[in-house]
């Protein structure tokens, strides 16, 4: 939810600052992928609302965390439930991998395929993406059944379509268009 999402930025990005300045980048970035966990958990959420003193909310997340936890998560975990904004919580992994991709100077790259790549062809194709996004990208790659054949792939907002369909649907517009001109052309 885009309003959830909006209202995590600022603490995803605090926790990137933290977590740069300490050297921490990886186990921040697991952290938040398990405060993403718990906020998906409805139970939880609803036993840390429901427990008021600190010292039980941080003996409950810690159980359950381990070592995944440690001082600065929990009290992030603990403001978010003095602001009751827990829910958030969820939408941290994502917002850390667009952080993780912004630090890097690398974008994800969605693919979908009809079939499954071998490491060489996929190398490949990401390449020759990258030249047509402009940037480095790290691919993600989904099997759709429904295509015949070529690819589609998303970076962010932009979608490359590169399927049999797609590649149909531009020749019969063009020829449409052309018919078209020839027809006012003759008038």
């Amino acid at each position: 939810m885009a309003v959830l999402k909006t209202q995590a930025r600022p603490y995803v990005r605090s926790a990137a600052d933290l977590a740069h300045k300490s050297g921490r980048w990886e186990d921040w970035g697991r952290a938040l992928g398990v405060m993403g966990v718990l906020a998906s958990s409805p139970a939880f959420l609803k036993a840390l609302k429901r427990w008021a003193p600190e010292a039980q909310v941080k003996d409950l997340v810690l159980k359950v965390t381990g070592d995944l936890i440690w001082e600065e998560p929990l009290e992030l975990i603990l403001v978010l439930r003095d602001q009751k904004q827990l829910e958030i919580m969820g939408e941290f992994p994502e917002l850390w991998r667009e952080m993780e991709e912004e630090r890097l100077g690398t974008r994800v790259l969605e693919l979908s395929l009809p079939y499954t790549l071998v490491d060489t062809e996929l190398s490949a194709l990401t390449a020759y993406l990258e030249t047509k996004f402009h940037c480095r990208l790290h691919p993600r790659t989904g099997i759709d059944p429904l295509l015949l054949g070529g690819y589609t792939a998303r970076v962010g907002d932009r979608v490359w379509d590169a399927t049999v369909l797609g590649s149909l649907e531009k020749l019969q517009d063009n020829l449409w268009y052309r018919e078209i001109e020839d027809a006012t052309q003759r008038q």
